[in-house]
């Protein structure tokens, strides 16, 4: 199923629109999110780590997603106390976005397990079996079919294995573990259980992994994947299989040695958490964007906490220019002149709290939408827009925009950042450094490249077109608690920008993108070979997007390697047209693995006859599947012509005539359109 979001099984970084707590549940990271409901770490005083679903926003206002949410808890609260199902410790029910809790003991989870070290030794295999086996017979005892068993649902622990999640999930697609019927049903689980186990002594997703599971357990597993759900074995048959209810064999020592050092630094991450201190300035509303994530894997679990708080306290920015408050909150901008009718937009970006998404258009200006209405809440600037940059700072309501200013005096328009407070309603412009004016006045301003807001809200980076030779720095770095420049970076030709964290900046030029300490100014690190100026950072984490040659590659800084790459046949040396493309957008969204890639092709050449002539270009987009490698819409290239923005709900695109999409991001299908 192309699909299916990638690396499953490990723990990311909320986004900024995360609610920070579930009941007396802190919300700290993401662990896996499936059709229905989103799966979050949580940690309340005085009780064991746990894992809370929280029902999506759209199942949330759906009765039948409600009912179903609701159905799968109470009968998950029947089970009783299984020590191989994750039991229920909490929920509410009648919340406006229902959740529930159930307990996380501390190992890692089955896939990450084989992705950090392999299929498990033969010797592992009926330990596995059997835990899930019972697991599977207390579900089904207590008339409740687990529905999604798939290795993310399996935690290995010191003690054995036990399913994480008591059948609080449904699908919504078809997967590998899933029976040729379809989920739902106990005798579906013992296909997946089997499925599973294949997957355990392989590392393979898929009917090849039966090859190499030992002997003695192919006629079980193989019973167990029959087309016919009558002729399969039950779970109960299966616990008789394998020894009965007793207790299971230990872990082999290789396997017991790997949980235990991920129980280690889980619960190291878990103690060192402490208290966030409250910083001056405009809140950030969700604790969720303070958390930052270092992807190390430590026996299949994804841990590294830089700060874990266990309090109510959130992360702030600064104190100055962003008001505190969200877009929820409303703005002081005057309302809209009237409907903005058929958009021409060119960029989205979606607010840290999620409530907003701002449109940049060619006509109408910066527009501003409550996206999930499909109205227009606010529009800061009015007029035209010769499609510069757009970016959300991450706390607060602050959006920045590359705006078309044309003074007396100069030849041509240019452009420089502008910044626009929703809540206070102020707006106020950001140059950057420039040239002195002439004798008589006069002043050729430099003109935008990019900017980018650091993650902390606290420091605007933007990137002036210097000509070459120039002695003016091209970056200037603006503090945005007093709108004043920093620092000024000697970095050449910038075009595009995208911090780290508070303070290392990357900016991509032509054949190189460098990192710097805007704090010091001082370069510290560079990537050569670079095919195109354009990049994308992991927030909260030492990993870049970018393009070599004919690869986009996924890269870690640490380890001074690819995570992933992709294959671009624009850019193939074997390819005559290459210099026809360029790549105009890159958006990441590092959770589903999911890159987007705006590209613009010359089609015609200018006429070499007639000097006023210009050459024709045509948008287009691809979004990529760094799990597959493949264009997951290879079929509709003008669906993401100009530009995208993830969402956890929903990618906002602009497509090739303007139109903005929302798009559901599990089936690709466009759900509604603004305007």
């Amino acid at each position: 199923d192309r699909h299916r979001r990638p690396r499953r099984g490990s723990m990311f970084p909320l986004h900024p629109h995360d609610p920070p707590t579930a009941g007396a549940y802190r919300l700290l990271a993401r662990l896996d999110e499936n059709a229905p409901s989103i799966v979050y770490l949580g940690s309340a005083a005085g009780r064991p780590p746990a894992r809370v679903s929280v029902l999506r926003s759209g199942y949330a206002t759906d009765p039948h997603g409600r009912e179903t949410f609701t159905r799968r808890v109470e009968a998950a609260l029947r089970v009783g106390g299984s020590p191989n199902v994750a039991p229920v410790v909490d929920s509410d029910l009648g919340s406006p976005v229902p959740w529930a809790a159930t307990e996380r003991p501390l190992g890692p989870s089955l896939i990450g397990l084989v992705r950090a070290h392999g299929p498990l030794p033969i010797t592992a295999l009926p330990t596995l079996a059997l835990g899930t086996a019972q697991g599977l017979a207390a579900l089904h005892e207590a008339g409740h079919p687990h529905g999604a068993l798939t290795p993310e649902h399996v935690l290995i622990t010191e003690a054995g294995a036990l399913l994480a999640d008591p059948g609080l999930a449904w699908h919504a697609a078809p997967g590998p573990f899933d029976p040729p019927e379809g989920p739902g049903t106990t005798s579906g689980d013992v296909y997946s259980w089997a499925a599973l186990l294949r997957f355990a002594a392989s590392g393979t997703q898929g009917p090849e992994g039966g090859d190499t599971l030992p002997f003695q357990l192919r006629p079980v597993v193989d019973a167990c994947l029959r087309e016919d759900p009558d002729l399969r074995p039950s779970a109960a048959d299966l616990v008789d299989m394998f020894g009965g209810h007793g207790s299971a064999a230990p872990w082999p020592a290789e396997t017991a040695e790997a949980v235990a050092h991920t129980a280690a630094h889980m619960r190291d991450a878990l103690t060192e958490a402490s208290p966030a201190r409250r910083r001056r300035g405009a809140l950030l509303g969700l604790t969720a964007a303070a958390l930052t994530v270092t992807l190390i894997v430590a026996a299949g679990a994804v841990w590294g906490v830089q700060r874990l708080s266990g309090t109510d306290e959130t992360a702030a920015g600064p104190d100055g220019l962003i008001t505190d408050a969200g877009c929820a909150d409303g703005h002081a901008f005057p309302e809209p002149s009237g409907p903005p009718g058929a958009l021409d937009a060119l960029r989205v970006a979606f607010s840290p709290d999620g409530h907003a998404l701002a449109v940049s258009d060619r006509e109408h200006g910066l527009t501003l939408w409550d996206w999930r209405e499909g109205e227009e809440i606010a529009r800061p600037m009015e007029g035209s827009i010769g499609g510069g940059p757009l970016e959300f700072a991450p706390v607060g309501c602050m959006v920045a925009q590359g705006a078309t200013r044309n003074d007396t005096g100069q030849e041509f328009d240019y452009q420089l950042a502008s910044t626009y407070d929703l809540p206070s309603g102020e707006a106020r412009d950001h140059s950057g450094v420039q040239p002195e004016p002439g004798p008589d006045g006069s002043r050729e301003h430099l003109s935008l490249w990019d900017l980018a807001f650091n993650t902390d809200g606290s420091r605007l980076a933007v990137s002036n077109r210097t000509e070459q030779g120039s002695d003016l720095d091209s970056v200037s770095i603006i503090d945005m608690t007093t709108g004043e420049v920093e620092t000024t970076l000697d970095a050449g030709s910038v075009y595009a920008l995208a911090f780290l964290d508070d303070r290392r900046l990357a900016g991509a030029s032509a054949g190189t993108i460098s990192l710097w300490d805007v704090e010091s100014g001082a370069q510290v690190d560079t990537l050569r070979n670079v095919t195109a100026p354009r990049l994308a950072t992991v927030p909260g984490k030492n990993q870049i997007v970018f393009v070599r040659n004919d690869q986009v590659h996924w890269f870690d800084l640490d380890e001074e390697t690819s995570l992933a790459s992709l294959s671009l046949e624009e850019f193939s040396a074997d390819n005559e047209d290459r210099e026809r493309y360029s790549l105009t957008e890159m958006a990441f969204d590092p959770d589903r693995g999911l890159l987007h890639l705006s590209w613009s092709e010359r089609v015609q050449d200018a006429d070499p006859d007639d000097p006023d002539s210009e050459p024709e270009h045509e948008s287009y987009g691809q979004l990529w599947d760094f799990a597959t490698g493949e264009n997951l819409l290879a079929d509709d290239a003008t669906l993401t012509a100009r530009s995208v923005a993830h969402h956890p709900e929903v990618i906002a695109a602009v497509d090739h005539e303007g139109s903005v999409a929302l798009i559901d991001p599990e089936t690709l299908e466009v759900t509604s359109t603004l305007g």
